[in-house]
């Protein structure tokens, strides 16, 4: 642009300054939305929706802590103190059985990991 009065100056220089308040804001907006997205609690909700939205890591992950979950669940439940003989047996009968049933049962687990996971993470809109 070339400038060749003081008029043209002065229409130049409003120009630049709308530009200026422009891109003030942008960077502003732009600062707040990384502010926020480096916020412990927003890094684990994009991690876990990241790995919501991955087939293959959210089978395994599903699987995975459903497995070690009923494990320790059932273990517990089902042997408290018994003796030592005892709860190894049962142990490894239980272990086998859970196992079995995540194994054939793991759409149903995936889908009450899904709706803990959307209840506790999803925004409640009304």
């Amino acid at each position: 642009m070339t400038i060749n009065n003081s008029k043209e100056l002065e229409i130049a220089i409003v120009e630049l300054e709308k530009s200026k308040v422009i891109q003030e804001s942008l960077l502003k907006e732009q600062f707040h939305s990384v502010k926020e997205s480096l916020k412990p609690i927003n890094i684990i909700k994009n991690t876990f929706s990241k790995i919501t939205h991955t087939p293959e890591i959210k089978d395994g992950v599903f699987k995975t802590i459903a497995g070690i979950g009923i494990g320790l669940l059932t273990k517990n439940m089902f042997l408290g103190k018994a003796v030592p003989l005892v709860r190894s047996l049962v142990g490894n009968a239980v272990n086998t059985s859970v196992d079995k049933s995540i194994k054939t049962g793991a759409d149903t687990i995936k889908a009450y990991g899904t709706a803990i996971y959307n209840n506790i993470f999803k925004n409640k809109t009304k």
